[in-house]
Order: C-alpha cells, then structure tokens, then sequence
C-alpha cells in the first residue's frame, strides 16, 4: 500500500468511537431524560395540588393573608406581570378580605 492508498482513504478503516465514548454519550442523554420527566413530573404535581387553592378574587375569604410575588422593578416602576399582583393585592386589601400589606424586597432595581 502505497502513500496515494491512505490519503483517498483506500485501505484506511474509519475512526470509530470508542466504547467509553459512547457510554459517557448514552448517559448523558439518559440523565438529560430522566431530568426531563423529572421536571415534568414536579410541574403536574404542582399544578394539580394547587388548583383547588387559586380563587379568584372575590371569592377569598375574609381574614385571609396575601403573599405577593414581584420580579425586577425599573426606574422604580414594576413591570405589567408585578403591577397586576399589586392592584389585585390593593384591591383585595381595600374590600377587607385580606390583612394590611407588608412590602418585602430583595435585590436591587438595576
């Protein structure tokens, strides 16, 4: 076999994997699998433990206690998503179905 033979690949076996190789690749896809039905798991629970607890807001009883959850505040201005749970917190609070608010934050606004 000459020097022409192994450069156009003649005579040449193609590189194959090797088995540690491809058993680190098989677990790893095996890992991002099972983290997958893991995390879709966690989320049906979730959702099917708590849908009996959400009402909607003129239904809460009265005396009850509001947890409000916020994201990044700009320029001192909440975003859409904060602003809608702090009217329906204030609304809440103005008809006497929930205790007076209490503001808590952490983090900085930028």
């Amino acid at each position: 076999m000459g020097a022409k033979s192994a450069i156009y690949g003649v005579g040449v076996r193609p590189r194959r994997s090797t088995s540690a190789g491809r058993l680190l690749w098989r677990l790893g896809l095996l890992g991002l699998i099972v983290g997958e039905g893991i995390v879709a798991a966690s989320a049906t629970w979730v959702y099917f433990a708590a849908r009996s607890r959400v009402v909607a807001p003129q239904d809460v009883p009265a005396g009850s206690t509001a947890l409000v959850l916020g994201s990044k505040v700009s320029d001192g201005e909440p975003g859409e998503y904060v602003r809608a749970r702090l009217d329906t917190a204030v609304a809440l609070y103005r008809s006497g179905r929930i205790a007076p608010l209490g503001v808590v934050e952490f983090g900085s606004a930028g």
